[in-house]
């Protein structure tokens, strides 16, 4: 819900004349939402005068979100007067009576001229009947990126102002992952393997150096863990900031290492575990976190260099 009335805010923000007394109404409802996911999360521990469920009901009806009548056909009488009722089922019943009489006035036809003329008895049977049980529903209007994870049949799905649709269509321009002939395999997207021979002493202390940051976050996580535990709030926050500084000093000694391409493609290809000429001696690097770790300081200490070793075509993500 509070990404429905974030959309309707954007796109009301930039339309051409953006009405501010709306504006408002729509940012009080995201900040009520934000509060109702808090109280909601709290309530297993306290209790609170707010009843989110009652609350969200009222906001899922608000006339901000906006409802379109649409013609839907109905296979039940159900919500109807019983006059309504018995009004349909008699102009159902003259339909099927009609469809009855052309069937049997096509007994006497030859056999091509009979299974034609009961196709046509048949077609005009069902599209009467179909226009007959139309009846008017009004769907929620919701902005485009909703449209392929909404289970609800009873929507509207349209392009709105707002960030995650200019992304939705950007996605939409490259053909579904489930329906390609073949995968994109991580390799792939690299380039050839540079020639030139990699910097063993500077591969050797980048692993290294991933490693020990490694260890070090392990145990400021456990120390914060255990702050947190005993309600420590100051020393909490103390651990958290060890993490971020063990992370960025790492990252600049990374950075003062004068490193070639090709020793930055022999420890991306390491790091995803590509066999490579001094992949025995990598018996340290076999933790997952520690090889996503090894990617995020390469990335943060040279980035020029590191995007260097990925192809830029854009036909690989269309294969």
């Amino acid at each position: 819900m509070g990404q429905i009335y974030n959309s309707y805010y954007w796109d009301e923000f930039n339309s051409n004349n953006p009405n501010e007394q709306k504006l408002k109404q729509i940012y009080n409802y995201i900040s009520r939402l934000s509060s109702m996911s808090q109280i909601s999360i709290d309530r297993a521990k306290k209790t609170f005068a707010i009843n989110p469920r009652r609350e969200w009901d009222k906001l899922s009806k608000d006339p901000i979100i906006q409802r379109r009548e649409v013609l839907r056909p109905s296979n039940i009488l159900t919500r109807k007067t019983d006059e309504e009722t018995q009004s349909l089922i008699a102009h159902v019943k003259a339909l099927q009576a009609e469809l009855t009489q052309a069937e049997e006035a096509a007994e006497i036809l030859d056999p091509v001229a009979k299974q034609l003329a009961l196709r046509n008895a048949r077609k005009k049977y069902n599209m009467e009947k179909d226009k007959l049980l139309q009846v008017k529903v009004k769907k929620q209007v919701k902005p485009l990126f909703f449209k392929d994870n909404s289970v609800d049949n009873g929507c509207i799905f349209e392009h709105f102002k707002t960030p995650m649709d200019y992304v939705y269509d950007v996605v939409e321009r490259f053909p579904n992952a489930k329906r390609r002939p073949k995968t994109i395999d991580f390799w792939e997207l690299l380039i050839p393997a540079p020639k030139n021979k990699a910097q063993s002493e500077i591969k050797k202390d980048v692993v290294m150096a991933a490693n020990s940051l490694r260890q070090h976050q392990q145990m400021y996580q456990k120390m914060k863990k255990a702050a947190y535990e005993s309600q420590n709030t100051d020393d909490c926050e103390k651990m958290k900031e060890n993490i971020q500084s063990v992370f960025e000093e790492t990252v600049s000694y990374i950075r003062s290492k004068k490193m070639s391409q090709a020793t930055m493609y022999n420890l991306i290809c390491r790091a995803y575990g590509k066999q490579t000429g001094a992949h025995k001696r990598d018996a340290n690097l076999i933790d997952c976190d520690t090889k996503k770790l090894l990617l995020n300081l390469l990335a943060a200490a040279h980035p020029d260099l590191f995007y260097s070793c990925f192809k830029h075509e854009t036909n690989l993500v269309q294969a």
